[in-house]
C-alpha cells in the first residue's frame, strides 16, 4: 500500500514537472498572446474583488490580502510565460522583457509582442 501511494506522488511530481517546463516552452500566436494577456488582465481584478467581498462577508477582512498576493503572482507567473514564449517565436531573447520595465522601451517592446511576425 505505501510502495502504491510513492508511486503516485512520483507520477504526480513528473507531470507537475512536465507541465513547469511547458509552461515557458512552445510556440504562441499574437492571437493567443493577446486573448491570454487579456483574460489576465480582465481576470485578476475581477478574482481581486470577488475574494474581498467574500472575505468581507465571512468577515476575515484581516487575511484577504494572502489570497491576493497569490492570484497576482500566479497572474505575473502566466503574463511572463506569455511574453517570453511570444518574443522567442519572434526570434529574441528573452532577456528583452527586462526592457518592460524601462519607460518608452516598453512601448516599443509591447508593439513588438502584439504586431511582430
Amino acid at each position: 500500500m505505501s510502495l502504491s501511494g510513492e508511486t503516485k506522488n512520483i507520477s504526480n511530481q513528473s507531470s507537475i514537472k512536465k507541465y513547469l517546463s511547458k509552461l515557458f516552452n512552445g510556440r504562441i500566436t499574437r492571437m493567443n498572446y493577446a486573448v491570454g494577456i487579456l483574460i489576465v488582465m480582465f481576470g485578476t481584478p475581477i478574482a481581486t474583488i470577488l475574494l474581498t467581498i467574500l472575505f468581507t462577508l465571512v468577515g476575515l477582512e484581516s487575511v484577504v490580502f494572502i489570497p491576493i498576493v497569490a492570484i497576482w503572482i500566479l497572474a505575473l507567473v502566466i503574463a511572463a510565460s506569455f511574453s517570453t514564449r511570444r518574443i522567442h517565436d519572434l526570434g529574441k531573447s528573452g532577456d528583452a522583457l527586462w526592457l518592460i520595465l524601462v519607460p518608452f522601451a516598453n512601448l516599443y517592446i509591447m508593439f513588438i509582442l502584439y504586431f511582430g511576425e
